[in-house]
C-alpha cells in the first residue's frame, strides 16, 4: 500500500503526514507513507485543498484537518474499494451450476464458520486478529468447537487449493468471517474492518465484537 500525503509545508500538512505516519505504526500495515510537496505533481491530482490523503493513487481526503481516527478508517477501508472493483468483474460470470463440494456443504449441519484469510506475508495487526481469535475461542467456545458447532479455519490466500474460498468470499488481504449455516443457507458476516480497527489495540473490544456475533448466530441454530 502507498500513502501520500499531499502538501506545500505549511503546519496542517505536516500534522496530517505526522498524523497518517501514527495511523500505518499503529495498525501494523505494510504501507509506504510519501510526503509529496512537489507542486506540479500535487496538481496532477486536481483537487481543490490541502492538505491532501491519498491512498494508492486514490484522494481519500482534501482540505481537511483529519484526526487520527479518521485516517485509520480511511486507510482500513480501502480494502472495500479494492473488492468492489473485484465484484464488478466477478458478477458477469452469471449462476453456475453447484458443483459436489457446494451439495456436501449445504448437507452439513447447522453451524457456525470462523474463518481467518491471511497471505504469505502478515502484519502486526493481522497476526493479532488470529491470536485474539483463537483466544477467544478457547477460552469460551472449547465445548461448542468439540461438538462442532463452531469450527475454525485459518486459510492461506497465497496457496492454490484456497483459490476458490477466497474467491467465494472475494478476500484479497487478511480478513476474517464469522459465519453462520442454518438449513444449508449461509449468513455471511465480514468482521475484517472491525478486527482491523481494534484487534491490535483494543483487543478486548475486539473479543467483544466477535463474541457478540458468535452468541447471536448459535442463538440462531
Amino acid at each position: 500500500m502507498e500513502i501520500k500525503v499531499l502538501g506545500t509545508g505549511c503546519s496542517s500538512c505536516k500534522a496530517l503526514y505526522e498524523t497518517t505516519k501514527q495511523a500505518i505504526s499503529e495498525l501494523g500495515c505494510d504501507a509506504t507513507l510519501i510526503k509529496e510537496e512537489d507542486l506540479l505533481k500535487i496538481m496532477e491530482y486536481n483537487i481543490l485543498g490541502l492538505p491532501a490523503l491519498v491512498i494508492d493513487e486514490k484522494v481519500v481526503s482534501a482540505g481537511k484537518k483529519l484526526s487520527l481516527a479518521e485516517v485509520k478508517e480511511l486507510i482500513t477501508k480501502l480494502f472495500y474499494l479494492l473488492i468492489a472493483t473485484l465484484v464488478l468483474v466477478s458478477c458477469g460470470n452469471g449462476s453456475k451450476k453447484k458443483t459436489g463440494e457446494n451439495q456436501a456443504e449445504e448437507i452439513q449441519s447447522n453451524r457456525i464458520e470462523v474463518l481467518y484469510f491471511h497471505g504469505a506475508q502478515r502484519c502486526i495487526t493481522c497476526r493479532a486478529i488470529e491470536a485474539n481469535t483463537v483466544a477467544l475461542l478457547d477460552s469460551l467456545y472449547s465445548k461448542e468447537k468439540a461438538d462442532g458447532k463452531i469450527i475454525y479455519k485459518v486459510i492461506d490466500i497465497s496457496k492454490k487449493e484456497n483459490e476458490a474460498i477466497a474467491d467465494k468470499y472475494e478476500v484479497t488481504w487478511s480478513s476474517l468471517f464469522v459465519n453462520g449455516w442454518k438449513d444449508g443457507k449461509e449468513n455471511v458476516n465480514n468482521m475484517t474492518e472491525f478486527s482491523f480497527s481494534n484487534a491490535k489495540n483494543a483487543p478486548d473490544k475486539f473479543k467483544e465484537g466477535i463474541k457478540s456475533k458468535i452468541d447471536e448466530l448459535l442463538k440462531q441454530l
